[in-house]
């Protein structure tokens, strides 16, 4: 129980912010949650595990006597927390200090909108009181319900097998009955219905017609907008933005210090393999504007630059030409192969194929060179190799990965292979095997026992028939 509590007291957050405060400080990782009510997973499973241990001590008690007393003070605790709960609703206001400030703000400006929004504030308080009430009154009639089916098995009125049908029943009419509230009719359409939300665009249209591989960047709607949401243009092209609940550092950092500086971030555009814009046509509608400074998915560099620390690496990428050169850690150095003298001299690099986790390029130079592919590095899985022999992958130009290829002809492949997910499936299989072995076993064991509790049972008979 101390448990659940401590968990609903996280779960509040902002909303009990000096205990969760020092939490998010000292408590570790605790900081990574995305939302802290995600800690309401600990106390809805043991709440329910706690509920199924009494259920089965109050089926296997002996003495009903004792049980009904300790059920009688269980019944009086459970009454005083709805009475508590049933204070609480009728003193709330439903109120947040959100509210009080945005009507202030509206009556200093002299808007003409204030009726309109303290009619708004006053719905959203009559909201949150409804689904309070409900729930109470809801929560009230399911355990007043269950508590009765319970008292009449322990006064042995009802029969244990009628005590789990009513149980079985109430616990079935709980869940059904939350599901319907976000599972239901209205949220089902019928297909060519629901495909009209998917509907292209003219400019999409345009875009799908070149059958290569790129990127766009689609800034109808902002650049911020592109870059944090724009599902949408996703649907139809390769984006360099949208929405993603957990994003790679290295590019959230590309996009707040260069992408929102957009037009105004030519090379970061150019690498990222962009090769349309998507923006808004002055008479309206859409208009696609093709980057010819795109670089590709993979090319050859002239040189390479190193440079000690992440920020100056950000920094150059505000003005240096991509297409020749690449930005290297210093750290990384030892692993940068590149023949100047190669430089100027006829290679090629090309995408062969491109899966989901496994990509594969053709690369043909006289002399050693450095690739720069527009891919966007991640040390935890991804892995390379030229012919038969792995290379190590170098963070280039902050969040591109680059190659050190060989003089020759190449067949270049990156493998997305996390020891996390491999190592996971194998400690699945072997849990699943235990598990296996276990449920064998207990049925084993389980049959073992009723066999010898009928030959006892069967030969206690005989001894009476004698």
């Amino acid at each position: 129980m101390s448990v659940c509590l401590l968990a609903i007291l996280m779960s509040w957050g902002g909303y009990f912010l000096t205990f969760n405060e020092f939490l998010l400080k000292w408590l570790p990782l605790y900081n990574k949650f995305r939302a802290p009510s995600m800690i309401l997973v600990i106390p809805t499973f043991l709440f329910c595990m706690m509920a199924v241990l009494t259920l089965d001590k109050i089926w296997v008690a002996e003495n009903r006597t004792d049980l009904w007393r300790q059920y009688k003070w269980g019944l009086l605790s459970t009454a005083a927390v709805f009475l508590l709960l049933s204070g609480l609703y009728f003193h709330f206001n439903y109120s947040s200090p959100w509210e009080t400030d945005l009507l202030k703000k509206t009556q200093e400006h002299g808007s003409s909108a204030i009726g309109y929004m303290q009619a708004f504030v006053q719905a959203l308080h009559q909201d949150r009181r409804a689904l309070f009430g409900d729930s109470l009154l809801r929560s009230f009639c399911l355990m007043l319900a269950g508590a009765l089916i319970i008292g009449l098995y322990i006064r042995k009125i009802v029969s244990p097998g009628f005590l789990l049908a009513v149980i079985g029943i109430l616990i079935f009419g709980d869940v059904l009955s939350l599901d319907l509230k976000y599972l239901n009719e209205d949220n089902y359409m019928e297909k060519d219905e629901y495909q009209q939300n998917f509907a292209g665009t003219d400019a999409d249209r345009q875009i799908l017609q070149d059958k290569g591989y790129f990127r766009v960047f689609d800034v109808r709607d902002s650049a911020y907008n592109a870059l944090t949401y724009g599902a949408m243009t996703a649907y139809f092209h390769f984006s360099i933005g949208g929405y993603f609940a957990a994003k790679l550092k290295i590019y959230e950092d590309l996009i707040t210090r260069q992408l929102y500086n957009f037009p105004n971030c030519k090379p970061v555009i150019n690498m990222l393999n962009t090769r349309y814009i998507i923006k808004p046509a002055a008479g309206g509608g859409d208009s696609v504007l093709r980057n010819n400074g795109s670089l590709g998915p993979v090319w050859f560099v002239k040189a390479v630059r190193f440079e000690h620390s992440a920020q100056d690496v950000m920094n150059q990428l505000s003005h240096f030409n991509p297409k020749d050169t690449a930005i290297v850690f210093a750290a990384d150095s030892a692993n940068v192969r590149l023949n100047p003298a190669a430089a100027d001299t006829a290679g090629m690099i090309t995408l062969v194929k491109n899966d989901n986790d496994e990509i594969t390029y053709l690369s043909q130079s006289p002399g050693k060179r450095f690739a720069v592919f527009s891919e966007v590095y991640y040390n935890r899985g991804w892995r390379a190799w030229i012919d038969d022999h792995e290379v190590p992958i170098i963070r280039t130009n902050y969040v591109l990965r680059g190659l050190s290829v060989p003089p020759g002809r190449h067949i270049i492949r990156f493998f997305f292979r996390p020891l996390s997910f491999y190592l996971g499936r194998q400690i699945q299989w072997m849990a699943s095997i235990i598990f296996l072995l276990m449920m064998a076993g207990a049925i084993i064991v389980a049959v073992q026992e009723f066999r010898q509790e009928s030959d006892s049972l069967h030969g206690g008979a005989l001894l009476q028939a004698a």
